[in-house]
This record gives C-alpha cells, sequence and structure tokens, in this order.
C-alpha cells in the first residue's frame, strides 16, 4: 500500500502545475513583458495552441496568450489533432493577420465570430503594431470578447490575443493587458 502511494505522489509531481507570474520583466520566447498584477501561468496541456497562456480568474473566464517569434511558413496554433490551421505568411497586411487569428481562434475553440472591431494601430513598447477588437461564442454558448496586439519584426509574427467572458472578466482586465503592451520589448 505504500508503495502504490508513493508511485502515485511521484506521478502527481510529474503533472504541470499553475505557477504564479509576478509583476516583474517576464521573457517568453523573443518577448520580454512586465504585467501590472499577478498572474497565473497556465500548463502547456490547458493552454491555447501550446504557447504560452496566463489566467487571473481561470482560462474558461480570462485568458493571455503569447504568440512569440512565429516563423513564416507555420501556424500560430500548434495543434495534436490532425487539423490543418492556416499558417502565417511574413508579408502578410495587418488584416491578413487578423483572418488569420480569427480562423485560427475559431477552429481551435470551435467558435463562432459575432463581432468584428476596426483594425487600430497600438504602441506596443516603443514599437508600432496593430490592435483588433472582436467578441465570439464558444460551443458552451458562453459569449467571449477578444483583443489582439501584434506586430511583425525581423520577420517574426509576435500577437499578444487576450479573451475573457464578456460580462465583467473581459472589461475588468482589459486595462491590464493595455499596461503590458506598454511594456513589452521585442528582440
Amino acid at each position: 500500500m505504500r508503495f502504490m502511494l508513493c508511485i502515485i505522489l511521484l506521478m502527481l509531481g510529474g503533472c504541470d502545475q499553475y505557477s504564479t507570474i509576478k509583476e516583474a520583466p517576464t521573457n517568453i520566447k523573443n518577448i520580454t513583458v512586465t504585467p501590472g498584477q499577478q498572474w497565473n501561468k497556465v500548463p502547456a496541456i490547458a493552454s491555447f495552441g501550446g504557447v504560452e497562456t496566463w489566467t487571473i480568474d481561470g482560462t474558461s473566464l480570462d485568458s493571455v496568450a503569447f504568440f512569440a517569434g512565429i516563423q513564416d511558413g507555420k501556424p500560430i496554433v500548434k495543434s495534436t489533432k490532425k487539423e490543418e490551421y492556416p499558417v502565417f505568411k511574413a508579408d502578410m497586411l495587418p488584416n491578413d493577420l487578423v483572418e488569420l487569428v480569427e480562423s485560427s481562434l475559431a477552429k481551435y475553440y470551435e467558435a463562432r465570430v459575432t463581432k468584428s472591431g476596426t483594425l487600430q494601430p497600438v504602441a506596443m513598447g516603443t514599437e508600432q503594431g496593430f490592435q483588433y477588437e472582436f467578441e465570439f461564442i464558444t460551443p458552451d454558448d458562453l459569449t467571449r470578447r477578444g483583443f489582439i496586439a501584434g506586430i511583425v519584426k525581423n520577420g517574426l509574427l509576435n500577437l499578444i490575443f487576450f479573451q475573457g467572458a464578456r460580462l465583467y472578466y473581459y472589461e475588468h482586465h482589459l486595462d491590464n493587458i493595455r499596461g503590458m503592451l506598454a511594456t513589452i520589448r521585442i528582440e
């Protein structure tokens, strides 16, 4: 019995767990960002498309995903399924990047985009990028709002995708996300 308990504890210890992201500069591949409040890093197996993902209230209510250094010809979403995701091309225009993200998101979440916002410029640290907001509904009938900020630098795509439940969570955390954008450094 003790032997089995030891085996179970060893197995549980090897499982990915949530970890704390403090209010300090944090490196994510070629991006450095400083969050304005504490977040929880989501285990890779539960993250959006296998990229670094953080949450405050749980991924079903809010999350921010960092797509850092996506190379030309690669999809933004890493999938274990045999589905084909659209790929990033270094010469894409911002409106093409919005379509890339929306179609990847719709496929990954099995969601339906219901409202599309206007593509606008945004400062990402000292760089000039683009931003875009939209709404989507997931199969659990939860309406979510999404915010994308991105930039192509040195031929690599760098995106921040924030999503939150439309009621309360999105608006509650959006200023925090915008504050993070001001701190971003992209190598």
